[in-house]
């Protein structure tokens, strides 16, 4: 909103305030970011960073084999080595070989990146370019004068942030612990001594995201765990590594992602690059001070970003993932270093990892809700499927169960006790034998708006619409009311991901729209989405969603929501009954639309990529039938004459930079009267239900009782 200036003989004098805020903001930031820049263009001329690198920056007590009096305890140690490989050969005989396989890709600078595939960088790696697109940023330019691809996008910064968070140097370590080959530890002094000398502090791409610094300072230091001991790493690589991991701590420490009011997961990151850095670092003089200020505000953290019933509260399965990631990492070390959080913390902490277990579905796979770009703090387990990795997130459980001493976690975990090998390998020692999975309940998340309603059979994950990240909704979706459905062993109905950020903003935008998730998409008068994209992390409020009903028994689910639009005194109403029998399993979905007038809508259904999508057989049915590799695996019968259903070519995105070819059913109300619902069920291929069948009766007695609420 512009200020206005106010009459004055000298109007000059308030031109400046006649500039709308934003533009008067910028033009101050600008102007501060400039200051900046000129002082380290001039200090770097004169002294080669002499003022920030200092002598006296590591403290004189440093040495750097074996710093005494200043002893850490890491996750593990030398001597857990043969512990750790028999424990990862229990678990998985193939683990071993994985590694080493990865590892030899990344000797030979060989890199699947954001769905690139795997990619040759050549014989030197440029850590400044889009391996995609073949776009390089100026490695000479000011950290703080870089952004995004403007729209239509292009390129994606993603890709040299992702590439220089050396999340791969743990795999290289792993796999040096494993053969005791030096061509690893070469192979890490050669990319990181190269990573310093091409990306000096402050200019570069690389140092423009204070996360993707702390993230890499993390890994930077995991890896050197792995090496520190090997002949390969002379002293005088030993002390340029340390220097700048200072400059990396300085870089946190200075450029902290608090300053918008609401604290995320960028924040998180900082803090637990901090912690990493304060502890495993003692020799730096800012250490205790990193240390203290870290561990404190992670604490305060926990509070604000984690919901009272244990969701992050950025509205997306995938970031609660990565932020629990990131707490469990924390914590483990802060522990192991005598540092007590409070109970308090510590339950809410335990809160995360049962939002992990309540949402994972029987067959270990996670649904993917709201933004998913494969973020990880640290990597340590090497994938033998690698998209596997995007949506398992059983390891979590595994260290939860460990850390907790938690029965049901390690149950829910199964053999994935990877990364909770390498994380504390101690407490998995021995392996027991796998108890008997216990069926999990269906449960409401009442604070962040999930609810999961599951049996062995049917595992449906609803999400009632809330605003995440304070009502800035960076990494929602617009998915009021939306639903994935697994059933009889497959993904059947699944959200259809999130494809990529800047790098296309029209696709951007299609993937976080309402006609891309599996609920009803009402066409407002007057409103039309902004062209182009002003923002593609800010969340426009279209709705409030309430719920009306929630019960949850052995016989059945019931689940009532209500989503309520209002555009130019126009207000529509679209209520959701979703009704779960359990004993046979059946799924049914019934849309009602009310109305100040009627107005066009229409509902889709984003099947699996792995589905085969056909007609029903049966005459007089309408209704879909979805097969797998030519098996019968759900029927989905439409049971309302007055909206049409049409099966269009689509597309699912499971992971970061990658789509596959897909099916969807939508659904037009013909009449737009609001007359009729929508009523849709889902059920075996075996189960046939008939008007004289005790169960129809049982279920059409709740839609009945749940229309009327």
């Amino acid at each position: 909103m512009a200020r206005t200036a106010g009459k004055s003989m000298s109007s000059n004098l308030y031109v400046p305030f006649a500039l709308p805020a934003r533009i008067l903001g910028r033009v101050v930031r600008e102007t501060r970011i400039s200051l900046e820049e000129a002082r380290w263009r001039w200090q770097e001329r004169i002294s080669r960073f002499w003022c920030y690198l200092k002598p006296d920056g590591v403290s004189s007590r440093m040495q750097i084999l074996s710093p005494k009096g200043l002893d850490f305890q890491f996750f593990h140690h030398r001597t857990d080595q043969s512990l750790i490989y028999a424990l990862l050969a229990q678990v998985n005989p193939s683990a071993a070989e994985t590694i080493i396989a990865e590892s030899d890709f990344y000797r030979s600078h060989i890199w699947g990146l954001l769905g690139s595939g795997n990619m040759y960088l050549g014989q030197v790696i440029d850590w400044h370019a889009d391996i995609i697109s073949g776009y390089r940023w100026d490695q000479r330019r000011y950290h703080k004068r870089f952004y995004p691809a403007p729209f239509p996008g292009g390129h994606d910064i993603k890709f040299p942030w992702e590439l220089s968070r050396c999340q791969h140097l743990v795999r290289l370590g792993q796999a040096y612990w494993i053969t005791d080959n030096e061509k690893y530890a070469l192979e890490f002094v050669a990319q990181v001594q190269d990573w310093i000398d091409c990306n000096p502090w402050p200019w570069g791409v690389n140092w423009a995201s204070t996360m993707d610094v702390a993230i890499r300072a993390v890994n930077w230091l995991w890896g050197y765990q792995f090496f520190k001991e090997s002949k390969s790493l002379p002293e005088q690589f030993i002390c340029k590594f340390k220097r700048s991991l200072l400059t990396h701590g300085r870089h946190i420490y200075h450029n902290l992602e608090n300053r918008s009011g609401i604290t995320g997961n960028h924040y998180l990151s900082n803090l637990v690059g901090l912690i990493y850095l304060g502890i495993l670092c003692p020799e730096f003089k800012e250490a205790g001070k990193w240390r203290e200020f870290a561990l404190n505000e992670i604490e305060t953290e926990m509070f604000k970003q984690v919901y009272p019933d244990g969701v992050d509260f950025e509205a997306s399965t995938s970031y609660h993932r990565l932020v629990l990631e990131m707490f469990l990492s924390a914590t483990l070390l802060a522990r192991y270093n005598d540092h007590d959080f409070s109970p308090e913390y510590m339950k809410r902490l335990e809160m995360m990892v049962e939002f992990i277990m309540v949402i994972i579905r029987p067959d270990g796979t996670a649904p993917l809700i709201g933004d998913s770009d494969n973020g990880r703090l640290h990597r340590l387990k090497a994938w033998h499927e690698p998209e596997r990795e995007w949506n398992d997130f059983r390891y979590l459980l595994a260290i939860g169960g460990y850390l907790f001493d938690r029965e049901d976690f390690l149950c829910a975990a199964g053999a994935e006790l990877e990364e909770a090998i390498w994380l504390m390998p101690e407490r998995v020692t021995p392996i027991q034998q796998p108890h008997e999975r216990r069926p999990l309940a269906s449960q409401r998340f009442e604070h962040s708006g999930f609810y999961v309603l599951r049996t062995d059979e049917v595992h449906l994950l609803v999400e009632r619409g809330e605003i995440g990240l304070g009502g800035v909704g960076a990494h929602n979706h617009y998915n009021p009311l939306g639903f994935e459905l697994w059933m009889n062993g497959y993904a059947i109905v699944v959200d259809p991901g999130t494809y990529v950020y800047t790098a296309d903003w029209s696709a951007r935008e299609q993937y976080r729209s309402m006609a891309r998730h599996n609920t009803l998409c009402i066409e407002l008068p007057g409103f039309a989405p902004s062209y182009p994209p002003q923002n593609l992390f800010s969340f426009q409020r279209l709705y409030t969603v309430r719920e009306i009903a929630w019960n949850t028994n052995r016989q059945f689910d019931q689940l009532v929501l209500e989503r309520v639009s209002i555009k130019n005194n126009v207000t529509v109403i679209h209520r959701r009954i979703i009704i779960h029998w359990k004993n046979p399993a059946i799924v049914v979905l019934r849309d009602i639309v009310s109305g100040t007038a009627a107005v066009p809508c229409f509902f889709s259904l984003h099947f699996s990529s792995a589905l085969t999508v056909g007609t029903l057989s049966a005459t007089g049915v309408n209704g879909l039938a979805l097969t797998w590799s030519g098996n019968d695996i759900c029927n989905c019968t439409v049971l309302s004459s007055s909206w049409s259903m049409t099966v269009v070519d689509d597309w699912v995105s499971p992971s970061y930079g990658v789509q596959h070819p897909a099916k969807t059913a939508k659904f037009v109300n013909t009449r737009q009267d609001f007359s009729e619902p929508l009523d849709i069920f889902f059920s075996a291929p075996h189960i046939t239900l008939r008007h004289d069948d005790g169960v129809w009766q049982e279920i059409q007695i709740l839609l009945s009782e749940s229309t009327r609420l």
